[in-house]
């Protein structure tokens, strides 16, 4: 057999869960695919400045990865200083959803400078501000906490937890309202990691729709996830911010197959696991394509379980079992950047051999 079947699958893999990237796509820098809207903006904006309708600008910098999520992101310049505009664009980072750059056919992580404008307050905002600020539902929702005190200096997107709520744990949060009425909900939380990789005094920034009891709801949610406790150089996390999109999805209500998100592959089998796998009549008979889809439970820490052969092309040369026998290598995220759960959800996941361009295998040593 050919040894590069599994380098073929997992580039094949990867391009599908990354945005749809080709190797056909020409060089590019990263690009927006979403972006945060108006109330987004106001959910934000630093308390103070928004009663006394002041504008500000901030420039913070992020690494884009190549899913497109944003992390390591830095204030690097904020006017005027010390009211908090550095702090209320770290706060927004989640909600950028972008494509990732593209070097030589592939995407690849850059760092980008994003400048975001505090425009001047208009007047219907200011005014509401003058005449309701005990009213917590208006304006800013950001707790009033110094950029000291918030660590404004970082905050860390795109983490990979280790523990996240589940499917059935989502359902058991949905808020009676939202349930009977049927209705969608979507929360971006903003929380502090704490020395063990859990987090700490959430605050919901944006809720929509209000008056749902969604952002109660994904608060409470907040304490079944845990990631790592330090970053990749060694260097804890606690007391730095992270911001946490929940989506509350009332098709899964009540439903056997629930709606999950598309999550992105942590772990992927190895060459030589795709080598122990290549089914042995395939090899004699020089069948060099072959395309498996495998419907499979995603479990506690993105395993999966439970796979069945949904579709087998050519069949009888035995690479659903193949790949039935690979599915133990995989590992998902269990938590995914629209916010939905993976745990307790199925997952089609399409499997594709092509070994037509491959080189011939090495020669074996002599003895």
């Amino acid at each position: 057999m050919r040894r590069t079947s599994a380098g073929i699958f997992a580039i094949a893999l990867l391009a599908a869960m990354a945005q749809g990237t080709s190797a056909a796509e020409p060089d590019r820098h990263a690009d927006w695919l979403k972006q945060p809207t108006r109330e987004n903006l106001f959910a934000v904006w630093p308390r103070e400045a928004l009663i006394k309708g002041v504008a500000g600008e901030a420039v913070v910098g992020c690494v884009v990865t190549v899913q497109g999520a944003l992390r390591d992101c830095q204030v690097r310049f904020e006017t005027p200083p010390g009211l908090g505009f550095g702090a209320a664009a770290l706060t927004l980072t989640s909600q950028f959803l972008m494509r990732p750059a593209i070097k030589d056919g592939v995407p690849v992580e850059e760092t980008i400078g994003i400048p975001i404008k505090f425009q001047k307050v208009p007047a219907d905002v200011a005014a509401a501000m003058t005449t309701t600020q005990r009213d917590p539902s208006i304006g800013s929702r950001l707790r009033d906490e110094s950029p000291e005190t918030r660590n404004a200096g970082r905050v860390v997107s795109g983490i990979v937890w280790d523990r996240a709520p589940s499917v059935t744990d989502v359902a058991a949060a949905y808020p009676a309202r939202g349930r009977g009425e049927k209705r969608d909900g979507r929360v971006d939380l903003d929380c502090a990691i704490d020395r063990k990789g859990g987090l700490t005094r959430c605050a919901t920034i944006v809720e929509e729709p209000k008056g749902y009891g969604f952002g109660r709801a994904a608060e409470g949610l907040a304490a079944k996830f845990a990631g790592p406790a330090t970053d990749g150089k060694g260097v804890s996390l606690a007391g730095i911010h992270t911001q946490i999109p929940v989506t509350f999805a009332a098709a899964s209500l009540g439903e056997t197959s629930p709606v999950i998100g598309k999550p992105h592959w942590t772990v992927l089998p190895a060459d030589e696991d795709f080598t122990a796998a290549y089914p042995e009549p395939a090899r004699k008979a020089g069948v060099l394509k072959a395309r498996v889809v495998l419907d499979c439970t995603v479990v506690a820490g993105g395993l999966l379980t439970d796979c069945k052969i949904t579709s087998e092309d050519p069949p009888g040369y035995g690479f659903g079992a193949g790949a039935t026998a690979l599915s133990g290598k995989f590992r998902a995220s269990i938590w995914t950047a629209e916010g939905l759960p993976i745990i307790g959800g199925r997952l089609s996941i399409p499997i594709r051999y092509d070994l037509q361009d491959a080189p011939p295998p090495a020669a074996p040593p002599k003895p």
